[in-house]
């Protein structure tokens, strides 16, 4: 994720960003941890578990995460298995 952009999110209050997107947001950043080794301050991982928790993975993300393990071959895992409780 751009460096820029991923600072923005982080300095974001849970209250500046529609809740509908903050699992998404979660999800990606578990997933740039696990995979690429992204790191993230303790309080930033606390705040993106609650996101997940408050915004859970739908329909359209599991749709999103399909298309992009087919085009680059590496969906987010952390969608994947969400997605098989649906």
């Amino acid at each position: 994720m751009d460096n820029v952009i991923s600072k923005w999110i982080l300095s974001q209050t849970p209250l500046n960003l529609v809740s509908f997107v903050k699992g998404n947001i979660a999800r990606t950043y578990f997933h740039m941890m696990k995979e690429h080794g992204a790191q993230i301050p303790n309080t930033q991982k606390t705040m993106m578990l609650y996101w997940d928790k408050l915004d859970p993975v739908d329909e359209w993300e599991c749709k999103r995460n399909a298309r992009i393990k087919d085009v680059q071959g590496l969906g987010n895992s952390f969608v994947t298995e969400a997605c098989k409780a649906l």
